[in-house]
């Protein structure tokens, strides 16, 4: 979610606009005693780390890390138990610097050009100029806040008002309070995943303030589910309008799915293509989906829907052990799995049979 403060008077309630001086707030809920020991919290949390290990710097990513931007944790509340938690099992040094690695590696490194594109590109030169592409750039961003404090709802991400460059992401302590039940590592993947979810809105483009914010948390979501951080709660199967939603814009999780399914039968780095797009480009009622995807985005969501019901099948036939359940990526065989023609009247549909 995303805010912007303009006015100091919108402020939430003793909320200063320098995050040095907020005013330290006793929390509304009740505090139980924490029910997790400070040395069972390292153990455990060296174990969730190998679950997810930090994303390597690629040297796309080396040049495009905003390596000057100051990252700072600000904790309101010592005395909460949720802090206490947070401070025991969360790498606290690397927390920011790893959801920045996510958003780099998911929105803005161009997809690797393939060799024989490489050589297409060398030996037959241009008859005529190429228009350059966008540069897969973030927003500027000079300093990145993370304050834990008693609020509403989970977390929201916002300028502050020195300037748009500064950017403070709140995180509700009553939220992460009502996870003092779950394990270490369920815990830590949580908080990695609400903050990388956040980190994209410091970072990502909204067609200067023009696309649907349902495409904008969708997206947030879309990271956040390649880096494996998805939520435990979020419903993917089966996949129907109560899990994947009605509409394409209906945001977070139903959204993302929809990005990721989107990207899988066009091509490898198109979200990061849209999102660089709405950097100079405005949405203009769809026009700028269409032109980095080649179709509406009705058409395609219409064309999404008619997957569901072979994904399903293809899920119950892999839970029988009757399909291998690999993707045309991964799997060795030459069968095909999906054949799709994006814009056909109808699309021919393969399961692939075990050997």
């Amino acid at each position: 979610m995303t805010r912007n403060y303009k006015d100091k008077s919108q402020l939430p309630p003793n909320m200063s606009a320098n995050p040095a001086f907020m005013a330290a707030t006793p929390s509304p809920i009740p505090l139980p005693v924490s029910k997790v020991q400070p040395e069972n919290a390292v153990t455990k949390n060296t174990e969730s780390s190998e679950a997810h290990p930090r994303p390597s710097r690629t040297e796309h990513e080396q040049k495009v890390l905003c390596p000057s931007a100051r990252l700072r944790i600000h904790l309101e509340d010592l005395s909460n138990p949720a802090t206490a938690r947070f401070t025991s099992i969360v790498p606290i040094s690397t927390l920011l610097e790893e959801a920045i690695l996510h958003v780099q590696h998911h929105l803005f490194t161009p997809p690797a050009q393939s060799k024989d594109e490489e050589d297409l590109s060398s030996s037959r030169p241009p008859q005529k100029p190429i228009k350059p592409k966008p540069e897969w750039k973030p927003q500027e961003v000079r300093s990145v806040t993370l304050i834990l404090r008693p609020m509403d709802g989970v977390a929201y991400t916002t300028g502050t008002d020195l300037d748009e460059a500064h950017k403070e992401i709140h995180l509700n302590l009553g939220y992460l309070h009502s996870k003092l039940d779950k394990s270490n590592a369920d815990f830590l993947h949580e908080v990695r995943g609400v903050v990388t979810h956040e980190m994209v809105h410091a970072f990502q483009h909204n067609g200067h303030g023009t696309c649907p914010g349902g495409l904008i948390e969708g997206i947030a979501d879309y990271v956040r589910m390649k880096s494996g951080l998805g939520a435990k709660h979020w419903e993917k199967w089966p996949a129907n309008e109560k899990t994947r939603g009605k509409k394409w814009d209906e945001g977070y999780q139903k959204t993302a799915w929809f990005l990721e399914w989107l990207e899988g039968v066009s091509r490898e780095g198109l979200i990061g293509e849209l999102n660089v797009a709405m950097k100079e480009g405005k949405w203009d009622e769809g026009k700028l989906f269409r032109k980095v995807t080649g179709l509406t985005v009705d058409e395609w969501w219409k064309m999404y829907t008619m997957d569901w019901e072979p994904l399903n099948l293809r899920r119950e036939k892999k839970a029988r052990g009757e399909i291998c359940g690999e993707t045309d990526a991964t799997c060795p065989c030459d069968n095909v799995h999906l054949q799709r023609r994006p814009g056909a009247e109808k699309e021919s549909r393969e399961l692939h049979p075990l050997d």
